[in-house]
């Protein structure tokens, strides 16, 4: 993780966060039509994946940022979920309002899950401190 901080700028990582907020945005708040919506989904609850891998890449871009700019890891770690998951619950609920899509809690849920899913990734598996303390 360090070696791909040291060669992205601080303000092409808070780009690349922002392109993909806005993709994210794009993505869910797209109006559907009910027949797209059935030939477009394979399996019963292939938005619930989507949905946790969205907000927890978005999370984990979140977290490059925040460690490019030396942000404490508590610190980091609540404003990423809270960051996040705030964006994900505003998003649901602006979906109620969109033609053909439906605010759903399992859709937050997901979100949710993803985001702490990949901070405490990133949080055992990247993290310099926990890497040490698991080695010793």
């Amino acid at each position: 993780m360090e070696k791909i901080l040291k060669k992205l700028n601080v303000y092409l990582i808070f780009l690349i966060n922002i392109f993909w907020m806005i993709l994210i945005y794009v993505l869910t708040t797209f109006p559907v039509v009910e027949e797209e919506k059935q030939e477009s989904l394979n399996f019963l609850h292939f938005d619930k994946v989507v949905h946790f891998f969205l907000f927890g890449i978005c999370a984990f871009l979140l977290i490059l940022f925040f460690k490019k700019i030396k942000l404490s890891r508590n610190i980091w770690l609540i404003f990423n979920i809270i960051i996040v998951s705030s964006y994900s619950f505003s998003l649901e609920m602006l979906q109620k309002n969109i033609p053909g899509r439906l605010n759903s809690v399992y859709d937050f849920l997901f979100s949710f899950l993803g985001v702490i899913s990949f901070n405490f990734f990133v949080l055992y598996c990247f993290d310099e401190e926990s890497y040490k303390k698991c080695k010793t």
